[in-house]
């Protein structure tokens, strides 16, 4: 896997002329959900959901498989994204803000199709 990241408003590995929703489409493909770092992050993310329970986000967190989890992990880290972290104060419109947007997008419409995630 890449170790480039987005920092925070910014995307440095963003090629020119191409849109968030080509580079997450490209990240997507280009992703190791099997990788040793993604599966030890998503059972860093199944601890947490387990002793946060009274969340709903956590909850609902809990229904999606570990190979869903490490595909949207992975997607993520692959973007150059360090985690999901939208700008809420920022421009909707920004590269990073519509990078979001696209990953969650793609990442649920891949999961839904192709896989038991949301089962």
């Amino acid at each position: 896997m890449k170790t480039r990241r987005l920092t925070f408003g910014y995307i440095h590995s963003l090629p020119a002329n191409t849109s968030p929703a080509a580079h997450v489409r490209h990240s997507m493909a280009e992703a190791n959900p099997l990788e040793g770092e993604v599966i030890v992050e998503v059972q860093r993310l199944r601890h947490a959901c387990i002793a946060e329970l009274s969340s709903p986000i956590a909850q609902r967190i809990s229904f999606i498989s570990d190979l869903g989890l490490q595909i949207i992990v992975a997607t993520t880290w692959e973007t150059g994204l360090a985690k999901w972290s939208p700008d809420v104060f920022g421009l909707h419109s920004s590269v990073y803000n519509l990078t979001h947007q696209e990953l969650a997008l793609q990442t649920f419409q891949h999961l839904a199709l192709n896989t038991d995630a949301y089962l």
